[in-house]
């Protein structure tokens, strides 16, 4: 049985399929909201949030989709980490920028 059967209404009924819809909902708009607040930590916040908004139909992809790309699981990672590297990075490089003018300020 493939996931799409599996995930059918027929296979685990109504309820769930609405548990699981408002899940991936929840999820995509926690995605986006990330992806859209991360451009205000200029080009690298940018960056790292697109990576990491790219990791999720990767995901996707090996979920639901029939082919399979080489070494999927890698590609996944890698995306997810370095997307949250250059976040934490571009979070960083920000409180330390802030920091700075706050003893210069005063």
């Amino acid at each position: 049985m493939n996931q799409a059967a599996f995930f059918s209404r027929r296979t685990i009924g109504p309820q769930l399929c609405l548990a699981g819809l408002a899940a991936v909902v929840g999820r995509g708009v926690a995605l986006v909201t990330m992806a859209i607040l991360s451009t205000g930590l200029g080009v690298a916040g940018t960056v790292g949030g697109a990576i990491f908004l790219a990791s999720d139909p990767l995901m996707a992809l090996r979920s639901f989709a029939p082919a399979q790309m080489p070494a999927d699981g890698f590609w996944i990672m890698l995306a997810c980490l370095a997307g949250q590297t250059i976040l934490a990075v571009a979070v960083i490089r920000r409180v330390k920028d802030e920091g700075n003018a706050r003893r210069e300020g005063a």
